[in-house]
C-alpha cells in the first residue's frame, strides 16, 4: 500500500526549516553570509520609532534583540507553513527571491557575492527537501501489487509515471548541483575569511602602565585588573555580529579634510601606536551592573589620522560609521584628544569579531554607544549629526559617570564576622582619587585601600577589611573622581544619560 505524501502544511514547515538551517550553517562557517530572517528583523528594528525601541530595551533589557530574533525566525517558519506543498521549483524560487530581498535590505550591506551564495544554497536545499517530501512512501506490498498491475496498465499511465519520475530526478539533480556549488564556494569563503581574521599578537610601540598587584589578585570574587577578551561585555544593535573581511577592509577618512585617506589594516597597524588600559561601560548599565570591562586597547590616536588627512577650518565634529550601518559622532575636541584611539588590538592581540574587528573607536570619556565598532569610515563634519541612539532619545554627550561597584561579598550572602569588602571604581578620563565604604547604609564612611595606580583611564580596584557584629548590614560604596567630585547618590535609571546612585549590597553576618 502506498502511504500518502507529506501533508501540505507540514511540507511547507519542513522545507522552510531545512532551508533556514542550511542558511544558518553557512553563516556560522562564513560570518559574512546573511541569515535572511534576521536581516529582515534588523531592517524593521532600524526603522522602529525611537520611543518603541527605548521602551523595548527598558522592558526587556538586552534580551530585546533575542526576542526579535525568535520572532523573525518564527515568522519565516509560519510563511513556510502558509506556502504548503508547492512544486519543488516553486519552493526554490521563493527561497531564492526571499534571500535576495533580505540581502538587499540588510542594514549591514553584505557583499553581493556572499548574498548570491546564500540565496542559491537556500534555494537548493528548499528544492531538494520539497522534492523528497513529495515522494510517496511505498511498502513491500506496494512493490508486489505494482508487479501484478504492470500487465494491466495502459501505455498512457506508464508514460505519465515516467514523466513524473523524470521531473523529480531533474529537480533532485538540480538541487544537488546547487548544493555542490554552494559547498565549494562556501569552503573558499571560509578559508579566505579565516585568513583575514586570523588573530595574532600585535606590535605595541608604547605599552600601558602595568598595575598588577598579587595582594588584590588574591581576593576571591574581585574583578581582575584586566578583563579578558572572553569576559568583556559586548552590546550592539545587531542580531549577529558583522563579519568583515580584514584583507579587503579599508578605513576611509573623509569629509571636511584636505587629503582623504583609505587605510588597509596593515597600513593602520604600521603606524606608530599606543596601548591604553581603559575602562569601557555601556550607557544602559545599571548601578552595580556588569556591562563594564577594563581592557588593554592598542591603536592609533584618531588625532594622528586626522592630521594626516588635514582637518579643514569649520570642522565641529567627527562621525564614525560602522560596517553594520551604525553611526555616531563626537565633538572635534574629543576626536583630537590623544586618548581617543582607532583601536585594532585588545589585550595584545587583534580585535575579536565581537569587539569590532578590524578596528573600532575607543573613547575613554564616553559610554560604549560612542565607541563605534567594525569601523568603516570617519567623516569630518562642519555640522554635528545625531547618532543611532541619539535619534532614539539617548543622551548626545554620553559622558561616563563616576561609578563604583562592590564585587565581594555578593548581595544576600551570609558571611563570618571578619571579611573583606572589595570592588572596582571608574570615572572615564577623570580617573579615581578615592573610594569610601559604609557598613551602615551610608550613615558613616571609611576610606578604602586603593590598588596601585596604573593607567588613569582604567578602573581602580579597592578593598577594606571589616569586622561586624552578627545581624544584617547594608554595605554601600562611593567614589571620588580625579577632579575631587564625589559620586552622587541621586538615583537615576540608565535612560537617557546613564544610571547614577551608590551601589548597595545587603549581607547577614552570622554569630
Amino acid at each position: 500500500m502506498t502511504a500518502p505524501a507529506q501533508p501540505r502544511r507540514t511540507t511547507g514547515i519542513v522545507v522552510a526549516g531545512s532551508a533556514l538551517l542550511a542558511q544558518w550553517l553557512l553563516h556560522l562557517l562564513a560570518p559574512e553570509a546573511p541569515f535572511a530572517p534576521l536581516s529582515v528583523g534588523e531592517w524593521f528594528v532600524r526603522r522602529a520609532p525611537g520611543a518603541i525601541a527605548t521602551a523595548a530595551i527598558e522592558a526587556l533589557g538586552h534580551h530585546a534583540m533575542d526576542v526579535v530574533a525568535v520572532v523573525a525566525v518564527a515568522v519565516a517558519i509560519a510563511l513556510g507553513y502558509a506556502a504548503g506543498r508547492f512544486h519543488p521549483a516553486v519552493h526554490g524560487v521563493i527561497a531564492l527571491l526571499g534571500t535576495v530581498v533580505a540581502v538587499l535590505i540588510d542594514p549591514s550591506s553584505p557583499r553581493r557575492s556572499i548574498g548570491v551564495l546564500s540565496a542559491f544554497l537556500t534555494a537548493g536545499v528548499a528544492m531538494a527537501v520539497s522534492a523528497l517530501q513529495r515522494r510517496p512512501h511505498t511498502t513491500a506490498a506496494d512493490h508486489a501489487a505494482a508487479g501484478d498491475a504492470v500487465g494491466s496498465a495502459d501505455s498512457a499511465d506508464m508514460a505519465h509515471a515516467a514523466d513524473a519520475a523524470t521531473t523529480e530526478r531533474r529537480a533532485l539533480i538540480a538541487a544537488g548541483a546547487l548544493l555542490s556549488v554552494a559547498a565549494v564556494v562556501g569552503v573558499g569563503v571560509l578559508r579566505r575569511v579565516g585568513r583575514a581574521v586570523a588573530s595574532g599578537f600585535v606590535r605595541i610601540d608604547k605599552p600601558a602602565v602595568s598595575a598588577a598587584n598579587p595582594d588584590f589578585d588574591a581576593i576571591a570574587g574581585l574583578s581582575p585588573v584586566v578583563t579578558s577578551r572572553q569576559d568583556h561585555y559586548t552590546v550592539d544593535i545587531d542580531f549577529l555580529d558583522p563579519g568583515v573581511d580584514g584583507a579587503s577592509w579599508r578605513l576611509h577618512v573623509g569629509g571636511a579634510v584636505d587629503r582623504p585617506q583609505a587605510l588597509s589594516l596593515d597600513e593602520l597597524r604600521a603606524l606608530p601606536n599606543v596601548e591604553r588600559h581603559a575602562t569601557l561601560s555601556c550607557i544602559s548599565n545599571e548601578v552595580g551592573g556588569d556591562l563594564v570591562g577594563s581592557a588593554r586597547w592598542t591603536g592609533v590616536p584618531l588625532a594622528d589620522l586626522l592630521q594626516r588627512a588635514g582637518v579643514q577650518r569649520g570642522a565641529v565634529a567627527v562621525e564614525a560609521v560602522a560596517a553594520d550601518g551604525y553611526s555616531d559622532s563626537i565633538p572635534i575636541a574629543i576626536a583630537l584628544d590623544p586618548s581617543t584611539l582607532v583601536a585594532f588590538g585588545m589585550n595584545g592581540a587583534l580585535l575579536p569579531r565581537a569587539h569590532g574587528f578590524p578596528a573600532r573607536l575607543r573613547i575613554p570619556s564616553r559610554y560604549g554607544m560612542k565607541n563605534v565598532k567594525w569601523l568603516q569610515a570617519i567623516h569630518v563634519l562642519t555640522a554635528d549629526r545625531d547618532g543611532y541612539w541619539e535619534l532614539r532619545g539617548w543622551d548626545r554627550t554620553a559622558l561616563v559617570r563616576t561609578e563604583s561597584r562592590i564585587d565581594t561579598p555578593r548581595d544576600g550572602t551570609t558571611i563570618g564576622p571578619a571579611f573583606t569588602i572589595a570592588g572596582v571604581a571608574w570615572a572615564g578620563d577623570r580617573g579615581v582619587r578615592g573610594v569610601e565604604v559604609s557598613t551602615d547604609g551610608g550613615a558613616t564612611w571609611r576610606s578604602a585601600d586603593l590598588d596601585r595606580p596604573g593607567d588613569p583611564l582604567a578602573w581602580r580596584r579597592w578593598r577594606t577589611a571589616v569586622a561586624l557584629p552578627a545581624g544584617p548590614h547594608a554595605l554601600v560604596v562611593r567614589a571620588t573622581d580625579g577632579t575631587g567630585v564625589v559620586q552622587t547618590n541621586d538615583h537615576a535609571p540608565p535612560h537617557p544619560s546613564g544610571a547614577t546612585g551608590w551601589h548597595r549590597v545587603d549581607v547577614t553576618v552570622r554569630p
